[in-house]
C-alpha cells in the first residue's frame, strides 16, 4: 500500500492480468549498462580509426587484413567494415572473395 509503484490489473472478457512492479530494480544497474555501451562505442571508434589510418597509408584493405590489423574475429571485422560503409566513411569495391574497401572520395 505504501509502495511508490502499485500493481496494475488489466481485464478482458474472459481473463485478467496482474502486473507487479519490479521492486528489485535499481537505477544503478541501468547506469552500469549505459557505461558498458559507451565503452563499446569507444572501442568501435578506435577500431574504425585504425582502419582509416591503414587506408590513408595503403589505399585499400580487405576483410582479412582488417581482421589481422584489429586482432578480431572474421565476423567482427566484417561488422566493423559494414558499419563504416553504411556510415559513408569507406566504400566497398567488388564482392564475394574480391571485396576490397577504400576511403570514400569527397
Amino acid at each position: 500500500a505504501n509502495a511508490l509503484v502499485q500493481p496494475k490489473i488489466k481485464t478482458t472478457n474472459n481473463a485478467f492480468k496482474i502486473i507487479l512492479p519490479n521492486v528489485n530494480f535499481t537505477p544503478k544497474a541501468a547506469e552500469v549498462h549505459k557505461d558498458f555501451e559507451k565503452a563499446a562505442d569507444l572501442a568501435l571508434d578506435s577500431n574504425e580509426e585504425k582502419v582509416l589510418q591503414f587506408l590513408r597509408e595503403h589505399l585499400m584493405i580487405t576483410r582479412k587484413e582488417t581482421q589481422t590489423l584489429l586482432e578480431v574475429s572474421q565476423s567482427t571485422a566484417g561488422r566493423i567494415l559494414k558499419a563504416m560503409v553504411d556510415s559513408g566513411q569507406i566504400k566497398q569495391i567488388g564482392g564475394s572473395r574480391t571485396t576490397r574497401y577504400e576511403l570514400r572520395k569527397e
